[in-house]
This record gives C-alpha cells, sequence and structure tokens, in this order.
C-alpha cells in the first residue's frame, strides 16, 4: 500500500515539494534522510520525523511526537503547534 491511499498527497519528488494532509499521528520517519525540497504536513505527526535530516525545509501546521529531527546537520524546521521530547537530539 502506498501513503496516498490513506492521506491526501500532492506534490512529487521531481518539483521538489510535497503537502501531505490528514493525521499523522502513528506514522515515523516522514522526510527520514531528507537532503533537498520542501515538506509541509497539514495534521499531527509520529515520531522521528525529519530523522537526519541535512537539507530542506519541514513545515508543520500541526504537533510533532518525540524525536523530531534526531541527527539532524542542516536544514530548517517550522512547527506550528507543540513538539514532544528530545527535539533535534544528537
Amino acid at each position: 500500500m502506498e501513503l496516498g491511499e490513506f492521506f491526501k498527497i500532492e506534490g512529487s519528488i521531481e518539483d521538489g515539494r510535497i503537502l501531505i494532509e490528514g493525521d499523522l499521528s502513528k506514522v515515523k520517519r516522514i522526510g527520514k534522510d531528507m537532503s533537498w525540497g520542501v515538506l509541509e504536513i497539514h495534521g499531527d505527526v509520529g515520531m522521528h520525523l525529519a530523522e537526519g535530516l541535512r537539507g530542506g525545509k519541514v513545515i508543520v501546521k500541526g504537533n510533532v511526537s518525540d524525536w523530531l529531527a534526531m541527527g539532524m546537520s542542516g536544514g530548517l524546521i517550522y512547527v506550528d503547534g507543540n513538539v514532544g521530547n528530545l527535539a533535534c537530539a544528537s
């Protein structure tokens, strides 16, 4: 099964911009090792969002669970909501 079967997804890897809408609070490791582009999420997100982020931008209009951007070495993160424990931990 693909993520698009459960959530509304717009954009593509080719244009460098992905928009995901829905409750992703149980989905882990979205944007793992991301190095470029823009990932925008409208809804709550599970653990390990943007783990190993090296570049690009992650925008969340909702809450993010624990371990946001663990091991991050570059890029930008904007969260319009609450963030769980150990955000940007090494």
